[in-house]
């Protein structure tokens, strides 16, 4: 069993590790006992880090969401915002991503959206720097109900 497998993006190289290393690593865990690292990790700390957040991920959803998918899920904003509001009420950003299993990365970059742009920042559009241009700011004195979007 290798423990990662090697894919090429749009930046480069980068290192996945399969389904079976995942689950193996995640048993152990619970076990109390960490699994060997592969030769190339420097920083021990952020792979057993990773290792626990494999485990949280499992515990809430299904060790399915440990596989590899062809492609991302695609969002549309009215689940986006959904996710957004239970932050805004109150919840942690990583119990969230957690829930539905995102990184609490891209939880927070639609945070930001949302508190810069309003519903309109949840809305998938092409990344050209024409239309970034074009997404209108929201006052912070203009409520979101009161905004008209153009």
């Amino acid at each position: 069993m290798y423990p990662f497998y090697w894919t090429s993006s749009e930046r480069g190289i980068f290192m996945r590790y399969s389904y079976e290393f995942k689950r193996k690593a995640v048993e152990l865990y619970r076990q109390g006992k960490w699994i060997e690292p592969p030769a190339d990790i420097t920083n021990l700390k952020n792979f057993h880090n990773m290792i626990v957040k494999w485990h949280h991920l499992e515990e809430v959803t299904s060790p399915d969401c440990l596989k590899h998918h062809s492609q991302n899920r695609k969002w549309t904003p009215e689940e986006k915002y959904e996710l957004v509001a239970q932050v805004i009420a109150g919840a942690t950003i990583s119990s969230v991503a957690y829930a539905v299993g995102i990184n609490t990365g891209l939880l927070a970059q639609w945070i930001r959206k949302y508190k810069i742009w309003g519903y309109n920042g949840l809305v998938n559009r092409k990344s050209s720097a024409y239309q970034r241009t074009q997404r209108k700011r929201i006052s912070t004195k203009t409520s979101i109900k009161s905004y008209e979007y153009g």
